[in-house]
């Protein structure tokens, strides 16, 4: 999956580097495992938050 190249900003047309290999055509399901994935990492962004919060109370 790649990202990046054309796209529209404010109306204008502007091209941005690429990002990723060209791996393989971009489907439909990518989006759900793309969302599935934000969510777990977003879960797992907060427990490690509020592991070091709570490490940082016992000093």
């Amino acid at each position: 999956m790649r990202l990046g190249g054309w796209n529209l900003y404010h109306g204008r047309r502007s091209f941005r580097p690429y990002l990723g290999p060209d791996a393989r055509p971009l489907e439909p399901e990518d989006i759900p495992r793309t969302v599935r994935l934000m969510a777990w990492t977003t879960g797992e962004m907060a427990v490690l938050i509020l592991l070091a919060e709570g490490m940082a109370g016992w000093r």
